[in-house]
């Protein structure tokens, strides 16, 4: 089995909890709905709190890094 990553990003003005959900929605629209969509993430507060979302998106799993998660940093550059 072949197994493909990707890379999404996206920027705002402001750090909104309803922006980060647009941006979720935006990134997990042209998967298929059987497909697993595994998104890593930092501890920013907006990135939790998102169980309303993940009910209408049971294919989505959030990962989130450990507060000292270095190489996420790397990622971001």
């Amino acid at each position: 089995m072949q197994v493909a990553g990707q890379i999404q990003g996206n920027s705002s003005g402001q750090k909104k909890h309803i922006d980060f959900q647009v941006f979720l929605d935006d990134a997990i629209t042209e998967e298929a709905t059987e497909r697993g969509i595994y998104i890593i993430l930092d501890n920013l507060s907006t990135h939790k709190g998102n169980a309303d979302w993940l009910a209408a998106h049971p294919n989505g799993t959030l990962h989130f890094t450990p507060a000292s998660a270095n190489w996420l940093n790397q990622i971001k550059i």
